[in-house]
């Protein structure tokens, strides 16, 4: 609870700069990045109360920025123009706004699901 504004913050930002800063370069193994990064914050969003008493908020910036870029890099490939940029990044900080919405009882499972779609993605990318 503590981190969320900042993480989501951060995950916007550096999500734009991983797109400002792809330059359509084709990175090796971007797919399974992705999925990974999925299951990453899926799972850590699973037990968000648990790890983030434990987790130093410098920590938890690095990983959240890091997967963001990893997002950016992908949206940077597949986007042309400003237009397409701001429309993803609004995108996505709407996708945080209703990820906010259900609340304490709802986000451990919706969280694990995420991470559970993480595991198929890194299958599928495989």
């Amino acid at each position: 609870q503590q981190h969320r504004y900042l993480l989501a913050s951060t995950f916007l930002v550096m999500m734009a700069l991983g797109a400002a800063s792809s330059g359509g370069v084709a990175l090796p193994a971007l797919e399974l990045s992705i999925a990974a990064t999925v299951l990453l914050l899926g799972g850590l969003a699973a037990y968000a109360p648990r790890l983030q008493r434990g987790m130093q908020r410098q920590m938890a910036v690095l990983t959240v920025g890091a997967c963001a870029f990893v997002h950016g890099l992908a949206h940077g490939n597949e986007l042309t123009g400003m237009a397409s940029g701001a429309g993803f990044i609004l995108a996505s900080a709407g996708l945080m706004l209703l990820g906010a919405i259900p609340g304490e009882r709802l986000r451990r499972p919706l969280a694990a699901a995420i991470g559970a779609a993480g595991i198929w993605l890194v299958a599928l990318a495989g």
